[in-house]
């Protein structure tokens, strides 16, 4: 299935929206707090040149979760093996890095490459932290739909602490014809192997683009975190029931969306994240590293939080362009952005964003043998939104102050 841009009407548009504020009638306007004292600018540190050590390919999380967490990823590593036993994704990773490590501004070194003097406790590791699988038939063909985010960390062995983090995603499409049946889990699992040995380039020429922009940072420079991840009510009910578990919103899909917010806000915003935890009050990060040892390490105290809020998604035809023979349907949602200081609860800025125009919705056409994949589609509008709210972010004076102290 495609997912088209809408290009609507502006009186349509328009339509759209105020049904979208008529729908969500009762949520709490925008409003700015606070954010008139924030110091003076933000000094240029010191560049951190230390060597850093490969630490390896990890899973983040408890170990119990990993199955369900990154079901197929960790098929790939414990079903394909090296000659000398290592799961294929571990040795994999580690060719890549050993391949590219001209790509880094800091030097990176293997074990047994260097001699003990130059070791160095601080280490490197490619980390996964989201994991999300589907396929729908659409058309007379099967279309799976893989979405991998990780998290390249810089981390302190001494200290048991996270320096930086720089987050990748990894998109992949992949169909088939209907008449050779769903896809099953080897092939699931087949394709995943291909984007994590190379064959399917995606993963690694983003990666190696991704290595350019790696540093250690300083402990002195300023940072944001995202802390929570609200659902309202009222999207257990504007999602399809399906997609629900226990009439809920899975917690997969909730650690997918603050994983994708870290992802964007460091993107658009140019800013220092530190790593999404489940629980906001939790501090460390897990670590599930090749030789089956799990490593705590400890989130360091954030200068500012990010909580967002998704308060309803929306569905609408738009009957000006459809047909009884088609139907065009746009799908969006609406979000609340609010930046705090994470001690004391301070806001410095909240804002409602909803979609005033095509660029900020997902359409598609839909027909008697064309039916929508409307998870993927709110999914679309979701990121679409989530972005449009970053730009206002970055374009906002007392948010702006915030930005630039936090550059990364």
């Amino acid at each position: 299935m495609s997912l088209a841009v809408a290009r609507v009407s502006s009186v349509f548009l328009a339509l759209f929206t105020i049904g979208f504020q008529l729908f969500f009638l009762g949520c709490a306007s925008t409003k700015k707090t606070g954010g008139s004292s924030f110091g003076p600018p933000k000094p240029v540190l010191p560049e951190d040149t230390r060597a850093v050590v490969y630490a390896g390919f990890t899973f983040t999380g408890a170990a119990s979760d990993i199955g369900q967490n990154f079901k197929y990823s960790q098929k790939v590593n414990t079903e394909f093996r090296s000659a000398d036993g290592r799961g294929i994704i571990d040795t994999t990773i580690q060719d890549f890095f050993k391949s590219n490590r001209g790509q880094l501004s800091n030097k990176l070194i293997f074990r047994g490459e260097e001699s003990a003097q130059e070791n160095t406790p601080i280490q490197m590791s490619l980390s996964l932290t989201a994991e999300s699988i589907a396929q729908d038939l659409i058309a007379g063909n099967y279309k799976l739909t893989v979405d991998l985010i990780f998290q390249i960390l810089v981390i302190d062995f001494q200290s048991k602490e996270i320096m930086a983090t720089f987050p990748i995603r990894i998109e992949k499409i992949d169909t088939k014809a209907a008449a050779d049946g769903a896809y099953t889990e080897p092939e699931i699992t087949t394709v995943l192997k291909k984007i994590y040995d190379g064959t399917e380039p995606v993963m690694h020429d983003l990666l190696r683009e991704r290595l350019k922009d790696v540093r250690l940072s300083s402990r002195l420079g300023q940072n944001v975190r995202i802390y929570n991840i609200k659902f309202a009510e009222r999207c257990e009910k504007d999602l399809p029931g399906d997609f629900l578990q226990g009439g809920r919103i899975p917690d997969a899909y909730k650690n997918l969306t603050a994983q994708k917010l870290s992802l964007f806000t460091q993107a658009e915003l140019g800013v220092a994240v530190l790593p999404y935890a489940k629980d906001s009050a939790n501090s460390s990060m897990a670590l599930n590293f090749a030789d089956q040892s799990v490593v705590q390490f400890k989130i360091p105290d954030a200068t500012y939080g990010i909580d967002l809020e998704v308060q309803g998604f929306k569905k609408v035809q738009d009957k000006a362009k459809s047909s009884t023979a088609r139907q065009w349907w746009l799908y969006g949602a609406f979000v609340r952005m609010k930046v705090y200081d994470p001690d004391f609860g301070d806001v410095y800025y909240t804002k409602d964003t909803q979609p005033t125009k095509g660029t900020e919705l997902a359409g598609t056409w839909i027909t008697n043998t064309r039916k929508a994949d409307e998870v993927a589609l709110f999914n679309v509008g979701l990121e679409k939104i989530i972005l449009a709210g970053l730009v206002q972010m970055r374009t906002d004076k007392s948010a702006a102050e915030i930005i630039s102290k936090c550059r990364n």
